[in-house]
């Protein structure tokens, strides 16, 4: 009789671990989750997100060291006193967005490559003003590839491509104002540069704008 109630004892004891361990996880998952909820609706994230800055961060040399294409080497040659930024908009590659985003994910799903910085022109239409962020990732993938000077860049606009589909790109503060004038839902030709792939495709810095037509 001591016995069974011993191993009667030994098993409540062994459910009420069991019973704890369950609300704790319980307790865990729900936490995660009201925080990605509550996450989801800031807007300042929601623009990080779409620009891969709110992504896994990234330790800058060992990203060039395990990327080839991300070293100072493969970077564009400087033009002048202005660098890179000096190639003039008329010269640089005219692209498809939709095309081009499609043909730049990284090789590994969650994962940031920072590249030589690749010049490029593309027509799309003004979805937002220019709005301010934190863009601490830009500066980092330009210091990787040695990019002088480095300019002002806290700013973001949305742009929507032929296909419907509306991307982030970064933008220039001395270019803000070009923006502006532009006007919201005004078609425009942007010209800019490729620093980096993600997820979601290519991070473009804008430094040049238009309005077409």
């Amino acid at each position: 009789m001591a016995r069974k109630k011993k191993q009667a004892a030994g098993m409540s004891a062994t459910r009420r671990i069991i019973l704890i361990a369950v609300l704790i996880a319980s307790f865990g998952f729900a936490a995660w989750q009201f925080w990605t909820a509550w996450r989801l609706q800031d807007p300042a994230f929601q623009r990080q997100r779409m620009l891969g800055a709110a992504e896994a961060p990234v330790d800058p040399a060992a990203l060039a060291a395990a990327n080839p294409a991300a070293s100072p080497a493969a970077a564009a040659p400087a033009a002048g006193s202005a660098g890179i930024w000096a190639i003039a908009a008329a010269d640089r590659p005219l692209v498809d967005l939709d095309v081009y985003a499609a043909a730049h994910r990284p090789e590994k799903d969650g994962t940031r490559e920072i590249i030589a910085p690749a010049p490029l022109r593309f027509a799309g239409r003004l979805r937002s003003l220019p709005e301010r962020i934190e863009a601490e990732y830009i500066y980092t993938a330009l210091s990787v590839m040695q990019v002088a000077p480095i300019p002002q860049i806290n700013h973001t606009i949305f742009v929507e491509s032929a296909s419907g589909a509306v991307r982030a790109v970064y933008l220039r503060d001395d270019a803000v104002d070009a923006a502006k004038a532009a006007g919201l839902d005004a078609p425009v030709e942007l010209s800019g540069f490729h620093v980096y792939t993600y997820s979601r495709g290519p991070a473009i810095v804008i430094d040049g704008l238009t309005r077409a037509g």
